[in-house]
């Protein structure tokens, strides 16, 4: 469970239409990774687990590789939309396509195996007080109708398109067709103080918060808050 995610914004009446949001394909993961690593430099969450990370190119390089082949899931799945190839992105979980490709087992072990010429010791056990946290908050908060629900796993949009409205035109194209099927969407946000209206907006509030650091000796900074926040379908009444 990799969160990429920037800071959107709020479409504003000025602004220009974005271009028209289409599915994930293949030949744009190379961007969306790209996307991905150079809008979440700053991210709570990717501070907290790769703090100590030094710059190597070849590192970097290796890490970009990882994160394609990790989501080679999503165009096989037909589960993502991007505006102009990759420079901005959304993939979700579908609850109606939840077993991938067979031979998705096989990349997978490949990024596992990749995963730890990249991550030292200390970042994979940060990786890790995540991931178990965040998926025990997942079950205590939604239990069962998680299985029911999407799941917008990653959003990122590159900082040189930032301000278009490419991230709620993207996020639109999965709460509309939540709606139409009449399923609830969750996401996990690692940037609770900048993207917390912007979920708003899109229909998505707060309903549980882990703490990662906050007993994590090495750690010197305040805790990192993580959101899980829940769109549920709206109301007869808010649609009138």
């Amino acid at each position: 469970m990799q969160h990429s995610q920037s800071v959107p914004e709020f479409p504003q009446e000025k602004r220009k239409e974005p271009h028209l949001p289409r599915k994930v394909a293949y030949e744009d993961l190379w961007n969306a990774a790209k996307t991905a690593k150079i809008s979440t430099v700053n991210d709570p969450l990717n501070r907290y687990i790769f703090e100590h990370r030094s710059n190597n190119k070849w590192l970097d390089l290796l890490d970009r590789i990882i994160i394609v082949l990790a989501w080679t899931k999503f165009p096989a799945m037909r589960t993502g939309w991007t505006v102009d190839a990759g420079d901005a992105l959304m993939l979700y979980d579908d609850p109606a396509k939840a077993t991938p490709p067979l031979w998705y087992k096989l990349v997978l072990r490949v990024v596992t195996v990749f995963s730890r010429l990249v991550r030292s010791p200390e970042q994979r056990r940060r990786g890790r007080e995540f991931e178990s946290k965040i998926t025990a908050a997942i079950k205590e908060t939604l239990g069962d109708r998680a299985k029911d629900m999407f799941n917008l796993a990653h959003l990122a949009t590159s900082p040189a398109k930032q301000g278009r409205g490419y991230g709620t035109a993207v996020c639109k194209a999965l709460t509309t067709e939540a709606d139409e099927r009449k399923l609830a969407s969750y996401v996990v946000s690692s940037n609770v103080k900048g993207n917390t209206p912007f979920y708003n907006y899109l229909g998505y509030y707060t309903v549980a918060e882990i703490l990662l650091g906050e007993d994590d000796p090495s750690w010197k900074e305040p805790p990192v808050p993580i959101a899980l926040m829940v769109r549920e379908l709206p109301s007869v009444d808010s649609k009138v």
